[in-house]
């Protein structure tokens, strides 16, 4: 568990884990290179004896390509890892498809009604 006293690195090595287990993506420099930062950033960044702080435009990069990241919890450690008001692209698109087909079903079904009533 990750505490408020762990610095802003830290948690970030918490949520590159928990990306990782989640096989989204296969390591820390894949998710480097991803975010556009330096290879070995979030290690160089974590050493000891540094403070481990991140700059605006660093977590700007890394949260326009993993907007699930709560930024609130990244920099104070409040509130969850991830956003509870993100929704996963796919869920999105599962989302959409399903209610198409319900549309459609609907459409056919007052096609026949119609039909049926004339």
């Amino acid at each position: 568990m990750i505490t408020k006293q762990e610095r802003a690195i830290d948690r970030l090595r918490q949520f590159v884990l928990y990306l990782k287990q989640n096989k989204m993506i296969t390591g820390t420099s894949q998710f480097e290179k991803t975010c556009g930062l330096s290879n070995k950033y979030i290690a160089n960044t974590a050493t000891k004896g540094r403070p481990g702080t991140m700059g605006t435009d660093i977590i700007s990069r890394i949260h326009s390509k993993y907007p699930e990241l709560n930024i609130t919890w990244l920099c104070t450690g409040d509130g969850d890892m991830l956003d509870k008001i993100w929704i996963p692209k796919s869920e999105l698109t599962r989302e959409i498809e399903n209610a198409e087909k319900l549309a459609n079903e609907l459409k056919r079904t007052i096609t026949r009604i119609k039909r049926a009533k004339y």
